[in-house]
């Protein structure tokens, strides 16, 4: 087997060689150099894996790998020069600019940058690498203001669609309760501090429908629902229920729409304010019952039944503890008995025979038997029960 051997000092046999009558180069693919030793009429060896011509064309492909090296030397001497752009990727016209300025591209240690072979073609491809990225940049910005008015735009679309499906489901449960809405819109909110699951939460909630009535009085059709859970922490910064604050508890919030109360609930809502008016009255009287009947002395005088014409009971608070009552005697007097406060409870008792405080009296009495509760501001609930005593022959 012939031993491999140089074709000239200046050529390393890593590149070309020649063994026998054949010469051998090895080198790149789609390089000019294969270009050319293809036009020579080289052909490929798979084993030594180079083309090969006979040794007759020996000079040839010694000036051939001659020319080679001179392009690398050129090539690395434009690289040290330093006149280096990095052209972005996607600016293929400007890639083609300096590849038709012969610039040199360095593909692997430093992408994307190009070094060009003079001063002034350096100048001009930063001056249009400039110009490329102020474009781009204008670009991107055009680009991203329509893609925010486009999601904006699609937002709007999708709260409007919502807008109109709860419209549309709000008028169907108001068309199946029969009932007149007034137009109006009102919330509802309510809580409940059961451990459940947000399944048992839903299921606890009232249904879309349902017919409500709100604190001021007015009835409405629930035509939304939302349930959440506050946790301990955040209830004891955003709570508002003054019963749950620093309770974790769940949250039910009703959009009612409001409607036109029913016959029957008119005259419920008559019967309650008058109840609410009654209970005032009475309120009233008894606040200044103290003063109406003064002075008052220690211990009670036993009145017998027989001779009551009626009383008014008061008792106080969520235990309901004596407060008083109030006597209307059947010969024109009326006795206010108070039982005396914490700590020394002493019992003590007015009369008076003034005939506005008789008359005022009289009339609450004769309104009939009842009972009556009012929650005047800052203090304890107060209940009222009114006795008429029937006159026995």
């Amino acid at each position: 087997m012939s031993e491999k051997t140089a074709l000239a000092p200046d050529v390393p046999t890593s590149t070309a060689w020649q063994k026998g009558r054949r010469v051998y180069v090895r080198c790149g693919y789609n390089s000019p150099l294969n270009t050319a030793l293809r036009h020579l009429g080289a052909h490929w060896d798979g084993t030594e894996r180079a083309l090969w011509t006979g040794s007759t064309k020996k000079a040839a492909v010694i000036e051939l790998v001659r020319a080679r090296e001179e392009r690398k030397k050129a090539v690395e001497d434009v690289k040290a020069a330093g006149r280096w752009v990095h052209i972005p990727y996607d600016a293929h016209d400007l890639r083609a600019r300096a590849k038709a300025r012969c610039a040199v591209y360095d593909g692997d240690s430093r992408k994307g940058w190009w070094a060009m072979r003079t001063d002034e073609a350096l100048a001009e491809m930063q001056d249009l690498v400039t110009k490329w990225r102020q474009r781009a940049e204008a670009a991107r910005k055009e680009e991203e203001r329509a893609h925010q008015q486009r999601a904006a735009a699609q937002a709007a679309a999708a709260a409007e669609a919502t807008r109109q499906a709860a419209r549309s489901r709000s008028e169907q449960l108001l068309a199946d309760s029969g009932r007149t809405p007034t137009g109006e819109m009102a919330e509802l909110h309510e809580i409940s501090t059961r451990r459940m699951t947000k399944a048992a939460a839903l299921d606890l909630a009232r249904t879309p429908g349902s017919l409500v009535r709100l604190a001021d009085g007015r009835r409405g059709i629930i035509v939304d629902v939302q349930v959440w859970f506050t946790d301990g922490e955040m209830a004891s910064s955003v709570c508002w229920h003054p019963e749950t604050h620093d309770q974790a508890h769940w949250d039910f919030q009703y959009t009612v729409a409001v409607v036109e109360p029913a016959d029957a609930e008119r005259e419920q809502d008559a019967q309650a304010a008058a109840e609410r008016e009654d209970a005032a009255a009475l309120n009233d009287l008894i606040e200044a019952a103290a003063d109406l009947t003064a002075p008052r002395t220690e211990g009670w005088t036993h009145l017998p039944e027989e001779e009551q014409a009626g009383q008014i009971t008061v008792v106080r608070g969520v235990t309901r503890f004596p407060a008083g009552t109030l006597t209307l005697t059947r010969d024109g007097q009326v006795r206010w008995q108070h039982p005396g406060y914490y700590d020394s409870y002493i019992a003590t008792e007015g009369t008076t025979s003034a005939p506005a405080v008789v008359d005022r009296v009289r009339r609450l009495i004769t309104a009939g038997n009842r009972e009556r509760s009012c929650n005047p501001a800052g203090q304890q609930p107060v209940y009222f029960t009114v006795t008429a005593r029937k006159h026995r022959a």
